[in-house]
């Protein structure tokens, strides 16, 4: 109950909230298509109310178990994250198995390198700047960072697979192991590195490189798969 207490008072500050805010509406955006009329736009507004208020309590749950199990120490957000955008992907997204997996899977790896990306930018923000212009660098640069999340999810739902019945295994392997070694990296990096805190500024910038360009690499893998999709599609028509 006390990690409760200290969840809602201490932690769930306005970048979390921003931050939380950003990815429903991300999920709902990938996993529910919004058609362009009101009745549309309403239920997409009260999913992501739901889900909102869903993953605050999920993040606080396992915030909460981070005190009794210490591998979740500095991952507790993102598998709330994982749980809830699987969750919602199982019970709540009406595309094919192999779509669904592929979208989420996508989805997933772009939210882990974002988080990973923002935490270590502003870590450099407040070693260069913290003395000379003293701000809240890691609120703020969480803030404006988690909007690459919702940049890439209305690409997705731009380019949505769920058109395509023919979507090939292998793109489902690319995707789903692409995501799978961006958690992993994250999980790895959580409990290795930070956790000994070595945050020197060219430990940050090569950090920072690395996840701008795992999701950089998501990306391409994604847009790879829609037109490998699409262009499937067009030979079975002709």
């Amino acid at each position: 109950m006390n990690g409760f207490v200290i969840f809602f008072t201490g932690i769930l500050d306005y970048a979390l909230i921003i931050q939380i805010l950003a990815i429903s509406v991300s999920v709902v955006v990938v996993l529910s298509p919004v058609q362009k009329n009101r009745r549309s736009m309403l239920f997409a507004l009260l999913k992501v109310a739901a889900l909102f208020a869903a993953e605050v309590l999920i993040c606080a749950l396992f915030f909460s178990l981070a005190a009794v199990w210490p591998f979740m120490r500095g991952n507790c957000f993102l598998i709330g994250y994982i749980f809830c955008i699987f969750v919602y992907a199982i019970f709540f997204c009406k595309y094919r198995p192999k779509v669904r997996l592929i979208m989420a899977s996508a989805l997933l790896a772009i939210i882990v390198a974002v988080l990973e990306f923002a935490v270590l930018l502003a870590k450099l923000f407040e070693n260069l700047f913290a003395e000379g212009i003293p701000a809240d660098w890691m609120g703020i640069i969480k803030s404006i960072m988690i909007l690459l999340v919702p940049c890439f999810a209305f690409l997705q739902a731009k380019f949505s697979l769920g058109a395509y019945d023919n979507v090939p295994v292998s793109g489902v392997a690319l995707t789903v192991t692409g995501s799978l070694l961006s958690a992993v990296m994250s999980f790895t990096y959580e409990g290795i590195f930070a956790a000994k805190g070595r945050f020197d500024n060219e430990h940050l910038v090569f950090t920072s490189l690395a996840f701008i360009c795992f999701y950089i690499i998501n990306i391409v893998a994604y847009m790879l798969i829609y037109f490998v999709c699409r262009e499937r599609e067009i030979v079975v028509r002709l």
